[in-house]
């Protein structure tokens, strides 16, 4: 539809980038919104090869739905 998934898909492994950088710069974890499955396994996908950040789907309290935390990688 006009790109749009393509166009959603670069803006979520921008943000993803973009959280992996705090997570080099600050060492801190840095956890992302709810999202859906698809939209995790981008990110997976996008940071995998990252030698500083690991990922991992972690559950929202309260909801059915799934989070992503970096934190750096050791």
């Amino acid at each position: 539809v006009g790109g749009y998934r393509a166009q959603a898909r670069e803006a979520l492994m921008k943000k993803a980038k973009d959280a992996a950088e705090k997570v080099r710069r600050w060492g801190d974890a840095v956890e992302l919104e709810p999202m859906t499955a698809f939209d995790r396994r981008v990110v997976h996908q996008a940071l995998k090869e990252d030698p500083d950040v690991e990922t991992h789907s972690v559950e929202v309290e309260g909801t059915d739905k799934k989070a992503i935390l970096l934190r750096p990688r050791h």
